[in-house]
Parts: C-alpha cells; structure tokens; sequence
C-alpha cells in the first residue's frame, strides 16, 4: 500500500476499489451495500482489481510487475514510433522506467527548488502508473498519420485509435482534455495533406466514422456512471461551473514547456551536425511531439469553452508536465543516437572503431543496470518501515485477528485505518470516503455527526473537527469545499476575513485542496451534532471504534455502556460493541 509514488506516499484510497473490484455497487456503507453504481476508472483499475482478485494480496505485486513491463513496452512503441532506433527506444525507456532520472531530480531540487524534471515512471495507483501506459499507446497512434505517408494507415489503427481514446477517457480524463487541441490539430493537418489527394477523401472520412464510432462504443461505461451518479458526487469530485465566455488558462506547466523548447532547440542543432542524413525524419518526429507540448496548454481553455465547467485544474498542468517529459526524453535520445551515428561514421570502418563501438554500447548497458539497481536499493531503504506509520502493523495484526468475531462495519476518523480495513480487513465504514461512496451529501454528514456524538465529543470538539483537513477531504464533502477566485460554493461573505484575502489571491490551480467549510454551513453542521444521537442510538451498525491519539481524539472515548476496550498502544485505543443485551439500558 505504501510505495514511492513521486511525492504520493499514503496516496492509497483507490485500495478499497481494488479489492472490490467487480463489485459495481456500493461497498462502503453497510446499509446501502450493493446499491448505485460507483463512479469509478474501472479501466485504470483493471491490471491490480483483476489480479487481486485472482491471486489476493500477491496480485498486487504481479500487477505492479505487469504494468512496469507495460510501461516499458508503450513508452519503447512511442519512442519507435517518433523515429528511434530499436536499441535507442528499448534503452531510454528501460533507464525511464528504472527511474533513472532519480539523481537528475535530486540536483534540480537542489538547484531550482523543482524535483520532478520528469513526470514519469510515477508509481501511484492509479493515475498515472497505469495510465500512461494508456497516454503513450494512444500519442503513437495520434502521431503517426502525421509522420507516415497518409495511404499507409489502415482501417484498423484508426479503429483502435478511437478504442483507446475512449479508454483514455475512462481512465485518466485530464489527459483526455489535454489530447484535445491536439486531435483538432491532427484532423486539420490530415485534411490539408489530403487536399493533394482528393481520391483519398472517402476513405479519409470512413475511417474518421470508425474512429468516432469505436470511441462512443467504449464511452458507453462512462456515460453511463455519469448518467446514474447522484448530483453530489461530481461536485464532490471538485466539478466546478465555468462560463464559456470566461475559460480558465494555467500557467501550470508552462516553464516544463519552456525548458522542453529550449531542449528541441538544441537536440535540432546537434541533430543538423551530427546526422544530416537522417535529419528530416528526426526533426519531424521532434517537432511533432513538441506540437502537441504546446498545444497541451490549450487543454484547460478549450475544455471549459466546451463543456461549461472543470475540475482539479492542477492536474491539467501535471499533464502538461508528462508530455513535456516525453519531449526531453526524446530529445535526449534523438541526441545519444545522432552521436553515436557520427561515431560509427568516423571509427566503425577500421577494427578499433568497431571495438570502440561495441565497448561504448555495453557501458551504456552496464551503465543502464547500475541505474536499475541504484533506483531499487533505494526505494527498498527508504520504504523499509512499510508503512512508516507508528503502531499502525500491530493494530492491522490485532484487527486480523477479529475476522471472525462478526465484526463488520468500523468506525475510525483516521484515513489510513479505514482503508485498510475496507481493503483487506473485508469490512465495511461506518464514515466511508465521500470520493467513492454513493451516498449523498445528507447522509454523509448524519452519519459523521453521530459518531462524533458516539464517542464523546462536545461541541467544541466538533468545531475542532471540523477545522482538520481530513475531515473535510475525507468524511463530509472532499472538493466540494473548495475555495478560490475561480469557483466558490457560497457568497464571498459567508468566509472569514482570513480566509477571504487568502481566496482573493489563489485560483484554483494553485489553491490545490484548500478546502473551507463555508460559515452557514459550519453553523447548520453543529447545529445538526448538537440535535444528533449517538451512532449507537440509530438503525445504523457499528462493531467496532478505533480512535488515534491525536490532538483531538485522544481524550475521547466511547460508552464503557456500550463499548468494551479491546486492545490499545501508544498509538491507537480498539473498542469492540458490547452485546446489545448487556448494554445499560
């Protein structure tokens, strides 16, 4: 669960998806087990939720094992497809996929206070491990018309390239959007080539139709979820009205643009110098991806124009940063392969150039293995406390060992806690994740307002509670709360003088889960706790309380009623329900 994810470690709230994967309905809450259907990327899912469930906990490693090779065989395609050479595409993406740039982002962080000079080989689940396997299969198929001559491309490819649109879609909706000014762009440079050749317009438009009809066949899963979710999940989600007149432009991502532009400019120079021979092919193929760089840009504009709202903007500038990443790769590639083509010119013809050569290539590999092993030893000492959460291996060991004792539906304010027990415990939450649960917004803060009344909190408490970023992120609302120049859910008077020159002065882009109960719903909220039963109280389950000693909670406790201490440490304090007939009246 706890695994290097280029800055997203304990990122693991799609863990509970997995384990349940061919389970459409609600899995969360107890009561409504089975209902709905989740609005899940169930493409993006698909390698770990269907290994795991065929091999449980050892099919996570497979997966992660299946999808590096696969990471490596797109990224190596793409490569091959912009024009590398075969050792060239299989080298530079086996050194990308071994995180070899580890040490580059060390320097760079020193130097620029930027760590991530790639957005690449990211191993978080499961955006974008798995889905830049999809990125990657799809920009070679968007590519390649471009770069080949237009009769060459059969039916097939373009029936493809409209699958994997739509599986794009369903899997990683940022890259989608980002891809579009591209496609645009793509379907006019096509045309204008074919204007050449007029017998070709009917068999360019059948295969635009295939394209078209492949992506709305794969797009029905997606309608589908968004047809049947209920209104308060997308807003939760950070879905955000936008006028069309008035479209959102990041700056995130443009310096990434910025330093690949600088890197085409000079891959092209050396390129002229060094291999002139194969000049044309290797400026298309740069030029090419470096189009759909900058157009990338014009993915959050254009989205909004068209749509009328957005969501989570900062991760249209990750997207930006990845295809810039792929432009450096390249470049870098582009550069080591014209180079090595000026040395074989100039030494392969006599027998010490050709040992020359052969040594310069097996270093390289050497080289490439060293990187590969660096990179592993690494993550091994880094990750070598598991989770690195204190106490958290014994509490899940003591929570194994109640399987068996009926206990089913936890309640616990803590995150990680939950997730495990939803995941691999087989349990349900009595406070689920608003981000992947179907119930509605009422519902989730009934539920969140008895617990709090179940284990003793008092109003201030409460109002304590609510000022914690998980609760807001995980328990009531997730983006539903976010607050920015760009989007507010309330009127600007309804925050605090704080937090309105903090709004006044962030867009949404850079005001990244920054979340802010508005202050009527502050006030209805305790409202609502001072009125609540306790969860014991309702017709709702709960088994079992884990609470952590943190600020808030640590003094806090259930009914000795109700509730029997089953276990505690330093860090965490267990109660198991008492039976009900035992319970003082």
């Amino acid at each position: 669960m706890y695994r290097n994810g280029g800055g997203w470690e304990g990122d693991v709230e799609y863990y509970p998806l997995i384990t349940s994967y061919f389970h459409l309905g609600e899995e969360l809450v107890y009561e409504s087990r089975g209902t709905g259907l989740r609005s899940l990327p169930y493409v993006a899912l698909f390698p770990h939720g269907v290994l795991f469930a065929l091999f449980g906990i050892g099919g996570l490693v497979l997966a992660d094992a299946l999808v590096k090779l696969l990471y490596y065989g797109s990224l190596s395609g793409l490569m091959k497809t912009l024009g590398l050479g075969a050792y060239a595409a299989e080298s530079i993406s086996a050194f990308v996929v071994a995180n070899g740039w580890y040490a580059v982002g060390v320097v760079t962080n020193a130097a620029f206070g930027k760590p991530w000079l790639l957005f690449l080989a990211d191993m978080r689940i499961p955006r974008p491990f798995v889905t830049d396997v999809i990125l990657f299969v799809t920009l070679a198929f968007l590519l390649r018309p471009c770069l080949e001559k237009i009769d060459k491309i059969n039916s097939t490819s373009w029936l493809l390239f409209g699958v994997l649109l739509g599986l794009l879609m369903q899997s990683d909706i940022f890259s989608f959007l980002i891809l579009g000014p591209a496609l645009i762009a793509q379907s006019g440079y096509l045309g204008w080539r074919a204007l050449r050749r007029t017998d070709l317009w009917a068999r360019i438009w059948a295969n635009w139709g295939l394209c078209a009809a492949a992506f709305i066949l794969i797009s029905v899963p997606f309608i589908v979820q968004r047809a049947s979710e209920h209104p308060d999940i997308p807003v939760r989600l950070g879905v955000f009205p936008v006028p069309r007149t008035s479209p959102l432009v990041s700056p995130e991502g443009l310096s990434y643009v910025g330093v690949a532009t600088a890197m085409v400019l000079a891959t092209l120079l050396i390129v002229a110098v060094c291999s002139p021979r194969q000049q044309e092919l290797r400026v298309r193929s740069i030029l090419a991806l470096w189009v759909v760089d900058v157009l990338s840009v014009l993915g959050l504009p254009v989205s909004c124009m068209a749509l009328g709202k957005s969501l989570q903007t900062i991760h249209f500038g990750f997207g930006v940063h990845a295809i810039s990443s792929l432009v450096m790769v390249l470049c870098c590639a582009q550069v080591a392969e014209s180079i090595a083509t000026l040395l074989r010119r100039r030494f392969a013809p006599r027998a010490a150039g050709r040992q020359l050569v052969r040594c310069a290539r097996r270093g390289g590999e050497v080289l490439l293995c060293a990187t590969c092993a660096f990179y592993t030893s690494a993550l091994a000492w880094q990750h070598a406390d598991a989770s690195g959460l204190p106490g958290f291996i014994p509490l899940a060991t003591e929570l194994s060992r109640h399987k068996l004792d009926n206990w089913k539906v936890m309640g616990t304010p803590d995150d990680e806690v939950s997730y495990w027990w939803t995941s691999f415990g087989g349990g349900c939450a009595y406070l689920p994740d608003c981000l992947f649960t179907t119930v509605p917004d009422r519902a989730l803060e009934e539920r969140f307002v008895s617990f709090c009344r179940e284990i003793g909190m008092n109003r201030k408490d409460f109002q304590a509670e609510l000022s914690e970023h998980e609760t807001k992120a995980r328990w009531l609302g997730g983006l539903k709360f976010q607050a920015s120049r760009d989007y507010l859910p309330a009127p600007l008077e309804d925050y605090s003088a704080e937090d309105r020159a903090w709004i006044l002065q962030h867009r949404s882009y850079d005001s990244w889960w920054r979340l802010v109960i508005p202050q009527t719903t502050e006030a209805r909220l305790v409202r609502m706790f001072d009125a609540a039963k306790p969860a014991s109280e309702t017709a709702r389950r709960l088994d079992v309380i884990v609470l952590k000693r943190d600020k808030v909670t640590r003094s806090l406790a259930p009914s000795a009623d109700r509730y029997r201490l089953v276990y505690e440490d330093e860090t965490y304090r267990v109660w198991e329900r008492r039976a009900r007939s035992a319970e003082t009246p």
